[in-house]
């Protein structure tokens, strides 16, 4: 069964699911990257999470963890999956709060 790692806990894909009032979901509120895999290998992954902690910053957007971290469980969830050949995302949203146009506190 293939896994996801959804907000910090590595549970099966059919398991996951977005809150209909997530902001990501609702306004875009959000940013993603997609990370290929070849051979086990993350192609330019330290590259990749630059950009999304860059992108972050940009929308003034807290990651969950510092970086190395991120990284950390991206790898895991590669060997989780026995992933050789694919396609990560990495996604991150504001999360869920009341239906308002204004960020959140």
């Amino acid at each position: 069964m293939e896994q996801v790692l959804f907000n910090d806990y590595f549970i099966d894909r059919v398991d996951a699911y977005v809150d209909i009032e997530d902001r990501g979901y609702q306004f875009g509120d959000g940013i993603y990257e997609v990370i290929r895999t070849y051979s086990g290998e993350s192609f330019m992954l330290d590259r990749h999470l630059e950009r999304f902690k860059s992108s972050a910053e940009k929308i003034n957007l807290r990651l969950p963890h510092k970086i190395e971290k991120i990284k950390e469980m991206i790898e895991k969830l590669k060997n989780n999956n026995n992933l050789k050949d694919g396609t990560i995302y990495v996604q991150l949203t504001r999360g869920t709060s009341s239906r308002t146009h204004g960020f959140p506190e």
